[in-house]
Order: C-alpha cells, then structure tokens, then sequence
C-alpha cells in the first residue's frame, strides 16, 4: 500500500522489489568505482570482478549500475547475457557493442575479427542449407559439444590435415561426418578450420582488437549468466 492508502502499482511493486534485492549492494558499487580509478600497473587493481548468489538477490540490477558508473567515467561498456548460447557469439555481441560505443577508432580495432566471424558466419549457414549435409545435423553445428583440432593425425579428415578429437558419446560419428562434409565443400583450408574451430580462429583477432582499444582507454566488459558460454 501507498502512503495513501492506495494499492501499489504492478510497476511500482517490482521497482520495490529490485531496490529491495538490491540493498547491500553499495559495497559492491564503492569496490567497482575504486577499481576504475586505480592505474593498471597498481598492486590493489583487479581486473576480474565476480557476482554471485541466488537467483533473484539482484546481480543482474548490480551489474546495470556497473555499466552506470563505467559510463559515467567515458570508459567503454559492453555487456553479453543468456542470448548469447556460444563463445563465438559473445565476442560478436562484445565487439558489436564496443565498436557502436567507441567510434571508428574501435571499429577499425575490430574489423579483422568482425569480417572473419561474417565469413564464419556465411560460411555455416551456406553448409547447414547445403541439401547434401550429413542427416540429422540440425542443432548440432553451433551447439554440440564437440573440439574440433588441427593436432595430430588422428582420425584425419580427407583432403585436409584437421583432425578431430574426438568426444564421447553419440556425438562423435556426428562430428567426423560433419568434419568430413566440411573439408569437402569447402577448398579453402582457412575457412575449414575456421568453421571446424570458430572460437580457435576467432579468439586471437578479438583479444587483439580488444587491446589496441584498451591501449587507449578503459574497457569493461559485463557478463550476466556467463555459465551459459
């Protein structure tokens, strides 16, 4: 009920809530605001900060007024929740933010990994709509959990030097089809081990974009429900 006497608003009521899971939380917010401040080189900075608890005790309010206080300080802010199933897709999401916020500078930072992960991304969609794919393989590509290696020899796919190695499970005939499919559609071995191995291949060219943005200013990035990725 309202001071009034009047009952609380569906709005008002969840608005209530959220600063209620939220009390506590200052701490967290005075911990954040002096790990921007402090200098990189610094013996007290931390460069990984972690929430935790119960679902519902507010992280995901906590983590909204990190971005507040981060923008407040011009730092740069991007942030990946649960819609993000794959590591591949967090790095798009994270450097898609980065480069709208930051400017050409961050778009020229990311651009050998925002033009590999399109190819990566063309590239999959064209195998997964090819009418000679492998049978049974929808779903499989982006979420199976398979590794996929250039190593040694093992299990070697024809036409290439990819290897795979190999899962347990009822996945692995899946993948060595997969695997096997790939390389033959595809004739460049670059785009074979990048749709066998995106988060291999496309790693290296976000964290470096990464740094030659940091290099300049600050960077946070935010993750909610990271244990999806």
């Amino acid at each position: 009920m309202t001071k009034l006497g009047k009952p609380l608003t569906s709005q008002e009521i969840r608005r209530q809530r959220q600063q209620e899971a939220f009390t506590g939380r200052e701490d967290h917010l005075d911990l954040f605001r002096r790990q921007l401040a402090l200098a990189g080189d610094d013996p007290q900075r931390r460069f990984v900060l972690s929430i935790y608890g119960q679902g519902g005790v507010g992280k995901t309010t906590l983590l909204r007024q990190f971005r507040r206080v981060a923008g407040s300080e011009r730092a740069l802010i991007a942030l990946t929740d649960h819609n993000e199933r794959s590591v591949p897709e967090t790095m798009a999401r994270l450097a898609a933010e980065l480069a709208e916020s930051g400017g050409p500078s961050a778009t020229l930072a990311f651009s050998p990994f925002t033009e590999r992960h399109a190819t990566y991304l063309k590239r999959r969609g064209e195998l997964e709509a090819d009418p000679d794919a492998p049978r049974g393989l929808a779903g499989f590509v982006g979420h199976a959990a398979v590794r996929l290696g250039a190593k040694a020899l093992r299990n070697t796919v024809p036409g290439s030097d990819l290897a795979l190695d190999l899962i347990e499970g009822p996945l692995a005939e899946q993948a060595g089809l997969w695997a096997e499919f790939v390389s033959r559609k595809l004739g460049n071995r670059d785009e074979v081990r990048l749709v066998l191995e995106p988060a291999a291949v496309l790693t290296p060219l976000f964290v470096n974009g990464l740094n030659e943005l940091a290099a300049a200013q600050r960077v946070v990035l935010l993750f909610d429900t990271y244990e999806n990725t």
